[in-house]
């Protein structure tokens, strides 16, 4: 019994001195039960509700095949929207296995920190209504509300006897409970059906369960009826029974507190169960802990969820049939990989297709080159050719850099050279690619490269190719790294592939892609093959994306082509056709078959130039033939269409693919993932991830006290360290956005200014004891009864408003006890406050008033800068800089939002204390005045608020000075406080200073936009180029959120900022407004000052979240991309490498705006929006 009793999921200690116990950071086995697993099959269940009859359904069935990571996998899904739609998925897929997640038939189940937090998003076609098939995506945050339910141990033993006792026959075996966990949460998030549809936000509650499956015979079904109320109440009763008679109910409860109840007793009979899902009423009674529930279950609609009643309190819950059958476990096998050490490879040979060794580009070539050839061999009349070429592999690099040690030398310089200025690194960076080179290919490569080329091609010396980086870390679905290495095309003769190859691998080493590396945490000397392919002289050529690049929606592909070779539309120098594609689908299943409807639309660019096939060799530049009508035939767009859902279907994602057409052959040049498509958080994601969890739908929150530590938004890094753990599971963290904290106020109707408290609330009295037991200790005895306080809303506002603050006088609060509208209270309150004279507090800027009147030249001092004012009192030797240097050794800990790491301390920037002194200087002369302090006597003889002359002598002799003390002790507590916050805070910098050396994040201050995980995940090596991608995305949004004002208190779940700013602009424009129309290229909101730059000598001019507008980019504006909050250009398409830029940034972006660089000019407030296609000048 005690084995069977062990928790498996370990409860947190706050008092331990330990990252894993303390709950700062999951235990490793953690992650091991709440992500996938490569071997055990499994079945999740999460579902939401809430008492709007809204309602989520999602069950995954997961089993691993036992070979390659492959994963059978089935979902279930459903969402009802009240009683008038509902929203249904049920399909099979054959998956990989992905560590942190599971993904399947469009649904991702992110585990973002296992048993807190999880992402869920869902981007496909769902059946509407049961008979209309309809694009939709929702994107969820799951944020625990409960600790871990353990189907195994977690019941009361007395309740689970008798059920076994009264079973028929006694199962004694491990399998006769559930192998479960549960857990409770709420989902907040967006829901959107259609591509343009707007979002609707949700609020749900419910469950989230995991339950492995027995690897022994089994065969029984378990009834189960699960749900949670709009009052904080969730429960789940089940009851299992199987063919050899072994059956018993199970059942917990968990309430309003926070605390799971055990069954003890219920009205339903087992067979009872299975009549709860035909009956349209049921209801029946249960006894969890000690406290009787009654509860009423009824049908609603056509809902799948019914309506709930629990002890009145109103919500939905799931009454549901689980048939557990014998399910196999498998030894996880995989197929054996040759150490493959070749220095060059044809496309065609089996190993070509390895990432490790030939990278993004030279892989995919090796994919598409095998499914061509399927498609001949299936006699599919659609084909597609790829031209030939072999890859210059990975490990002919890493044997250059074995040959010429004086380059690995260099690289090693390079990569340590992270505190570099931008035009030193520029230097450095030409200065390693001109000395690789100069440097002469290896023989042994050279060899190789002639032999593959002879072996391929029986002409090689009369061909043109094009020589083209394939780095390991390219072209995948994190990183495009598009532009970033250098191809060369219409190379001819070995020695041009030779010294092409060299230079491949030295672009890699360029500023710009040094930039681009460090920007995502990766290794600057990573792994890099390069690709030598047949060039084809095109007609026309392009991209196609088997998707809709910002939507996502597969129902549409989209294709856009130029004349000639495919280079002028990734370079976007010239403005391309784009030609959507409509595709019939019947389930997001890519085993279901596709088949392309028709063209839905047309825009012909206007496709100025082209590039051409030079004969001598390169390429040249030419005006475009027929510029006005479009490049690629109807007939020839259909073909490509088709194409494109083949290559989709096998690899099993939507791809965009680079295309040329000539003769009447369609050639597949590339193909790779939509970068970010599914990896990018929303902004609604990125302001809501660190959000703590609603118990209920009418929480109310205040930010009093919090507000004045915490003002303005609080880094993720402090959110995490400061309030990790304040209960069990961090289930109380606190919102990014001005720190909320929970009131515990529940079930209050704040109405007319009375707050009623309909039902017991722990929490009240918890509060009252606490506050009791802190000023009995300060005060020897004197203590005040909050139990007594008006039921009021004003009172308990003031109440609220002082708790944590100072310590009133018992009077005071007897005063106010008696007399709630007494409108002295507050004024009298702060008199006796301000009598306090013994505080370290106030000592600062008293300090500082000394500082100012012992500075000799007064007036010279106000005319210096603050940097020469502070060179003065730092270096200087008078009385002046003797007590500067002596303040900020007993303050200099002390600043401005000094509770958040982030920010620095007055030690570590005096400017803002040397501004007051100035200040002071500048100022009446009274300033410089000290501060006369009341006596007590003077204090109490000035209160407005009728008191006995006993009560006054009580507040002179006994009370204030005591009180005064309290004060005092406090801001001397907290000052210390603040001390050690700043030893942390030196520590994190110190850490962030040695994470930049390491490369892996590019700058100190990013350290504060990470997590207490991401931080870990990336100082043990994985180099997660996500994490940068979020870091940059919180950043661009944190400005806006810091600016983000709250009232002082909020009923929840929805937390909307008073100041929020509405996404919408009259129709009507005002005087001075210009607005302008474009295609979207990457979805997005932002209002901030325009930057118009006619070219990239304009760059320098560009300000941290700028608009830059601009005729077109190109890979030289890379290193400014990180620093804009939107782009618009007034040429380009969604290929253009603008546009694949800003998606893979998640920044904003608006292409083919006509004249947009004359219609606004740098400095004009302009809003980017990409729903309305506009770029609107407001200002």
């Amino acid at each position: 019994r005690r084995h069977r009793k062990t928790n498996r999921i370990v409860t947190h200690d706050l008092w331990r001195d330990d990252i894993y116990h303390s709950g700062l950071m999951p235990f490793p086995h953690e992650w091991q039960y709440d992500c996938p697993d490569q071997i055990k099959s499994e079945d999740l269940f999460i579902y939401g509700v809430n008492s709007s009859k809204q309602s989520i359904y999602i069950a995954i069935k997961w089993r691993p095949k036992g070979a390659d990571n492959q994963i059978d996998a089935t979902i279930s899904l459903r969402f009802d929207d009240n009683n008038s739609n509902s929203y249904t998925l049920e399909e099979d897929s054959a998956v990989d296995f992905r560590p942190n997640e599971y993904r399947v038939g469009g649904l991702r189940l992110e585990i973002s920190s296992p048993f807190r937090r999880k992402r869920i998003t869902f981007r496909g076609y769902l059946t509407k209504n049961g008979n209309q098939l309809v694009y939709a995506r929702f994107r969820f945050l799951w944020y625990a509300l409960s600790r871990v339910y353990d189907f195994h141990h977690d019941f009361d033993d007395q309740f689970m006897a008798k059920e076994m006792a009264l079973s028929s026959k006694s199962d004694k075996s491990e399998t006769r409970f559930e192998n479960r966990f549960e857990q409770f949460g709420q989902l907040k998030g967006q829901f959107t059906e259609g591509p343009d549809g707007g979002h609707r936000q949700l609020y749900l509650w419910g469950s989230a369960g995991k339950k492995y499956l027995h690897n022994t015979p089994i065969n029984r079904d378990i009834h189960r009826c699960c749900g949670y109320t709009k009052d904080g109440i969730g429960f789940h009763l089940g009851f299992v029974c199987d063919k050899s008679g072994n059956e018993y109910r199970f059942g917990y409860l968990f309430d309003k507190s926070g605390h799971f109840l055990r069954l003890k007793a219920l009205s339903l009979k087992g067979q009872d169960f299975s009549h709860i899902l035909g009956n349209n009423l049921v209801h029946f009674k249960a006894t969890f802990g000690e406290r009787d529930y009654d509860f009423v279950i009824e049908k609603h609609g056509n809902c799948l969820a019914k309506r709930l009643l629990v002890n009145g309190s109103e919500g939905m819950c799931y009454v549901l049939q689980d048939t557990e059958r014998h399910v196999q476990q498998w030894v996880q096998t995989y197929k054996s990989v040759a150490n493959e050490s070749s220095l060059v490879l044809g496309l065609h040979e089996e190993n070509a297709q390895r990432v490790d060794i030939n990278g993004g580009k030279g892989s995919s070539l090796a994919v598409l080159m095998s499914l061509s050839q399927v498609l001949v061999n299936e006699k599919y009349k659609k084909r597609f050719h790829v031209p030939n070429g072999v890859i210059v592999t990975a490990n002919a690099y890493r044997h250059l850099l074995r040959e010429y040690t004086d380059l690995s030398q260099y690289i090693r310089e390079l990569e340590e050279s992270t505190q570099w200025s931008g035009k030193e690194l520029i230097t450095k960076c030409d200065h390693l690619m001109n000395t690789i080179s100069s440097h002469k290919l290896p023989e042994v490569i050279k060899q190789e490269i002639e032999a593959k080329l002879r072996q391929n091609f029986a002409d090689f010396e009369t061909k043109l190719f094009a020589v083209r980086s394939s780095a390991v870390s390219e072209d995948s679905a994190e990183m495009s790294a598009a532009g970033q290495m250098t191809t060369y095309l219409g190379v001819r003769g070995l020695e041009g592939i030779y010294s092409s190859v060299m230079k491949c691998w030295s672009s890699q080493f360029s500023g710009i892609a040094v930039a681009y590396k460090r920007g995502y945490g990766q290794s600057i000397n990573g792994p890099m093959a390069v690709v030598i392919q047949e060039m084809i002289d095109c007609q026309s050529a392009g991209v196609m994306f088997t998707c809709d690049p910002i939507t996502g929606d597969e129902g549409v592909l989209e294709v856009t082509a130029n004349y000639g070779l495919g280079e002028s539309v990734v370079s976007g120098s010239s403005e391309p056709d784009t030609i959507h594609v409509s595709v019939d689908i019947e389930s997001n299943s890519l085993s279901a078959r596709r088949r392309v409807k028709a063209i839905d639309s047309k825009a012909i660019g206007q496709k100025k130039t082209s590039v051409r096939l030079s004969e001598s060799g390169g390429t040249v530049v030419e005006e475009a033939p027929h510029g006005s009508g479009c490049c690629v035939t109807d007939e020839d767009v259909m073909r490509l269409a088709d194409i494109g859902l083949q290559i989709h279907k096998h690899y099993g994602h939507p791809v965009d693919i680079e295309w040329g057409l000539q003769g009447g052959q369609i050639y597949a040049l590339q193909a790779r993932p939509v970068t970010n498509l599914d990896n990018r958080y929303t902004d609604y994601e990125i302001m809501h991830e660190m959000d703590s969890s609603h118990p209920t739908e009418s929480e109310i929150h205040t930010r009093a006290h919090c507000g004045t530590t915490f003002p303005g938004a609080t880094s993720w890094t402090a959110l995490q360290w400061s309030w990790a753990n304040k209960s069990q599971y961090m289930v109380g963290l606190l919102s990014i956005i001005h720190i909320v904290i929970v009131t515990y106020v529940k079930r209050m109707d704040v109405m007319k200014g009375t707050a009623i408290a309909d039902d017991y609330n722990p929490y009240v009295d918890t509060m009252g004891v606490a506050y009791n037991q802190l000023m009995f200790s300060l005060t020897n005895g004197t203590r005040v009864d909050f139990s007594d306080y008006p039921d009021t809303a004003e009172s308990k506002q003031m109440v609220l408003s002082f708790f944590g603050h100072h310590f009133e006088d018992q009077d005071v609060l007897n005063a106010f006890k008696r007399n709630p509208n007494n409108s002295w209270l507050e004024s009298d309150y702060n008199l006796l406050i301000a009598s306090c004279n013994d505080v370290i507090s106030a000592d600062a800027p008293n300090s500082l008033r000394e500082i100012a009147t012992t500075i000799k030249d007064k007036h010279t001092f106000r005319q210096l800068t603050d940097e020469e004012a502070l060179q003065v009192l730092a270096n200087g030797s008078d009385e002046s800089s003797i007590r500067f240097r002596h303040f900020l050794d007993i303050h200099g800990h002390r600043g401005y939002r000094e509770a958040d790491p982030m920010h620095h301390s007055w030690k570590e920037n005096p400017i803002p204390c040397v501004q007051t002194i100035k200040g002071l200087l500048s100022g009446n002369k009274r300033q410089l005045e000290p501060k006369v302090v009341k006596s007590v006597d003077q204090a109490v003889d000035e209160l407005k608020t009728p008191l006995s002359p006993l009560r006054r002598l009580l507040l002179k002799k006994l009370i204030l000075p005591w009180v005064q003390r309290g004060v005092g002790h406090r801001e001397l507590s907290k000052h210390f406080n603040v001390f050690m916050t700043d030893m942390w805070k030196q520590g994190f910098r110190l850490l962030a200073r040695q994470m930049v050396a390491e490369g892996l994040i590019p700058f100190d201050d990013h350290f504060f936009y990470l997590t207490v995980n991401e931080v870990d995940e990336l100082c043990i090596g994985r180099r997660n180029p996500l994490i940068l991608t979020r870091v940059r995305h919180r950043r661009r949004l944190y400005k806006q959120m810091d600016g983000y004002k709250f009232d002082e208190f909020i009923k929840g779940p929805e937390m909307r900022p008073r100041n929020l700013e509405k996404r919408t602009i009259a129709s009507t424009l005002g005087a001075g407004m210009v607005q302008m129309k474009g295609t979207p290229v990457s979805e997005g909101y932002v209002k901030a000052r325009v930057c118009v730059a006619d070219g990239i000598a304009d760059a320098d001019n560009i300000l941290p979240g700028d608009i830059l507008v601009t005729y077109s980019t190109d890979i030289g504006w890379s290193p400014y991309f990180p620093l804009l909050s939107g782009i618009v250009t007034e040429i380009g398409g969604t290929i253009s490498h603008g546009a694949v830029i800003a998606r893979e940034y998640g920044v904003p972006c608006l292409v083919a705006v006509e004249d947009v660089c004359q219609a606004v000019k740098t400095g004009d407030i302009c809003v980017l929006d990409t729903n309305a296609r506009t770029l609107t000048k407001v200002e």
